[in-house]
């Protein structure tokens, strides 16, 4: 029926595979490893602790020898020779994942954070504003929050800087200023910065103001004798809209109605 064989082995504990490579060559070969290098990333939350996860795009092997070394292509087992294989002792508690690597360390690594900034500004001024409170869904306070919880924020000058990390969907922030009209925009996670304008509460005074300008018709000379055509009556008419004094910009529509006596 043919041979069958089988051999025993030994597993470390904890030591765990997902992944393998393997390759048919009979000459020497480098193996890369070591515990993976702290790298910047953009999370969406990281607990902080002795043992945290950091994303690696390249993790390598736990354990065994260093980056550099290199290895004869001979490994026996059961008596059969295999080659461009080798052994090696794993740290203990150590694992390989696809693209996440785990190991314990006592270097600091840096979280990297969008920076959005809001440049809040009164509407009819122009002038940046401060004394502002706000929040947002994204629950992650500005620079100025200086106790560093994902709480309210208060007392601040436009601009105002905020970090967030990475995120597809859309948050909402709120302003308040007292005197003015709250302002919740939607905004999403990038470097970027947000303009406001803020409107007080107070009574506003409008005022629609236009200017005329009357043309009357006129005859023209006998063209027989080199006058020119007929010229008809002429309205100029220029509109805008005032408040507070000021004018109002981005005006779209202008509603014009021309009495002839009693008739429209």
């Amino acid at each position: 029926d043919g041979d069958v064989a089988s051999y025993r082995w030994a597993v470390p504990d904890y030591d765990k595979l997902k992944d393998y490579l393997q390759e048919q060559s009979d000459g020497t070969f480098k193996k890369n490893s070591g515990r993976p290098v702290e790298t910047k990333v953009r999370v969406t939350e990281v607990r902080i602790d002795p043992t945290a996860t950091l994303y690696d795009p390249t993790p390598g092997l736990p354990g065994g020898p260093s980056d550099g070394d290199r290895f004869s292509a001979l490994a026996t087992a059961n008596g059969w020779t295999i080659y461009n294989t080798y052994e090696w002792d794993a740290d203990g508690g150590a694992w390989i994942e696809d693209l996440y690597a785990s190991a314990e360390s006592e270097k600091s690594f840096h979280v990297d954070y969008y920076n959005i900034v809001w440049m809040i500004q009164d509407m009819l001024t122009n002038k940046p504003l401060d004394g502002l409170h706000g929040g947002n869904s994204a629950g992650w306070g500005p620079d100025q929050d200086e106790d560093g919880k994902p709480d309210g924020f208060s007392k601040l000058a436009s601009p105002v800087s905020m970090r967030v990390p990475h995120n597809d969907q859309q948050w909402q922030a709120s302003w308040e200023k007292p005197g003015y009209s709250t302002v919740e925009p939607e905004f999403s996670a990038s470097d970027h910065t947000e303009y406001l304008l803020m409107e007080t509460t107070v009574i506003h005074l409008y005022r629609a103001e236009s200017r005329f300008s009357y043309t009357p018709a006129s005859l023209g000379l006998d063209k027989k004798l080199g006058g020119g055509d007929d010229v008809p009556d002429k309205l100029a008419i220029t509109s805008w809209l005032e408040r507070d004094g000021s004018v109002l910009s981005g005006g779209i529509f202008c509603d014009v109605r021309i009495f002839d006596r009693t008739t429209l």
